[in-house]
């Protein structure tokens, strides 16, 4: 909804958007990352010395996405922002299926690839955690601690690659179970 603004809301557009951007989009993001880091590298994520042909864009989408959060945030546009977030939840979904890790997983000589995907989603999560922390501060801290991530964690640390190694949880949470419009719709009466 835009800042200041009319807007139009309703129990079942708010179901929807919730089951399509959280549960889905962000939910199943942090789901299948994790648990393809413990599957294929039993929770540990490291930088690897390789790169695929799929890097570059995504990193260029994260930085966009940042700089264009930034400057939305900075001027109340704060929707625009937070389209600007799911950006690069869309373009680490897409990600996975371009790099189809459970494809590398297969092949031994393809690990350090496998690695590189895996080090590429987790800091997609890494800054989306950053990024939704002023309006989701509870989830963002439910993704820094699935990600094995502590304390001081700062929008100084936006920028891609700063994560050396870490350690994910072992079994991921669901971070949005995914809402039944019709029991909602009960429960709104």
């Amino acid at each position: 909804m835009p800042f200041g603004n009319d807007a139009l809301f309703t129990h079942e557009l708010f179901v929807n958007k919730f089951n399509v951007l959280l549960a889905n989009d962000l939910g199943n993001l942090v789901s299948r990352t994790i648990s393809m880091i413990n599957k294929y590298f039993n929770g540990n994520v490291s930088k690897a010395n390789i790169t695929n042909e799929f890097d570059a864009d995504l990193e260029s989408v994260i930085k966009n996405a940042i700089d264009t959060y930034i400057e939305s945030f900075d001027n109340f546009k704060f929707q625009i922002g937070l389209n600007s977030v799911w950006d690069i939840i869309s373009r680490g979904n897409k990600y996975i299926d371009e790099t189809t890790p459970w494809v590398l997983a297969k092949d031994e000589s393809k690990v350090e690839e496998l690695k590189n995907v895996m080090y590429h989603l987790f800091e997609v999560l890494r800054i989306v955690g950053i990024l939704i922390t002023p309006v989701m501060p509870d989830t963002a801290k439910v993704i820094f601690e699935e990600l094995g991530l502590k304390d001081n964690i700062s929008f100084s640390d936006l920028n891609f690659g700063k994560t050396k190694e870490s350690k994910v949880i072992e079994k991921p949470i669901v971070l949005f179970k995914r809402l039944d419009w019709k029991e909602e719709e009960k429960n709104a009466l």
